[in-house]
């Protein structure tokens, strides 16, 4: 999939810290490949500092893992979301929650996508199934 094909998503957030509206367009990786998958690992373990990672709090685990599928599938965001370095310079925990969500939503629709478009590329193909369908 090229970049320009990413799926992109809005957020309309009021944080329950600042109180401040935040509202922009996120455009995100769908999925990641295995390189990038161990780079957004290396990520979650640098933000959790000189913790042993067995040993941060649920808490910090949670946040660590959310900042760095956020900030490994990330390509384009708002100033504002640019500004807060990808979410550590955040106060709203609802704020980071919410653009987390929407790139795992981003990618399991992605992945359907493709399980549906593969299934329908096997059916076409496939005489037995081609001839149940057209009955």
């Amino acid at each position: 999939m090229d970049a320009k094909d990413y799926p992109r998503f809005n957020v309309e957030v009021r944080g329950l810290v600042t109180q401040r509206s935040y509202s922009g367009e996120f455009q995100v990786r769908p999925w990641l490949t295995k390189r990038l998958d161990l780079a957004r690992d290396r990520l979650r373990r640098e933000y959790l500092g000189g913790y042993a990672i067995e040993k941060a709090d649920e808490q910090a685990a949670g946040l660590a893992n959310a900042l760095s599928q956020i900030n490994i599938r990330v390509t384009e965001s708002p100033q504002w979301w640019r500004d807060l370095d990808g979410g550590l310079d955040c106060a709203d925990d609802n704020l980071v929650l919410e653009v987390y969500r929407k790139c795992m939503e981003a990618e399991a629709a992605a992945v359907q996508a493709e399980r549906d478009r593969a299934n329908g590329a096997v059916k076409a193909v496939d005489p037995v199934t081609r001839e149940s369908a057209a009955k």
